[in-house]
């Protein structure tokens, strides 16, 4: 995604917080990141305040999509891309 966005002005939700853990590293956070939830250190959720790499504050499911679908509608002109990052989990039910 890196490689094909452009972090800076694209933008990115992550439906959980742990999906982003190598985003901040590719954005220059690598050592914040090997302290997490430590003094100095990364937050265990990414955070607006924390880089302008992050376009959202992700921590709960379902969330990110609402958000990347009204970044999407905000969007006036230029060519700024909206990507959500959300994992589809399905129960697989077994007979006995």
């Amino acid at each position: 995604m890196h490689s094909v966005f452009e972090c800076a002005k694209d933008k990115f939700t992550w439906d959980l917080s742990y999906k982003g853990y190598v985003h901040e590293m590719l954005t220059g956070r690598r050592e914040a990141v090997t302290k997490m939830r430590q003094f100095g250190g990364a937050c265990g959720c990414l955070m607006r305040s924390q880089s302008e790499f992050d376009d959202y504050g992700a921590g709960h499911a379902g969330t990110a999509l609402s958000a990347a679908l009204g970044m999407a509608t905000a969007r006036k002109g230029g060519n700024v891309k909206v990507l959500d990052i959300t994992e589809l989990l399905l129960s697989r039910q077994t007979r006995s």
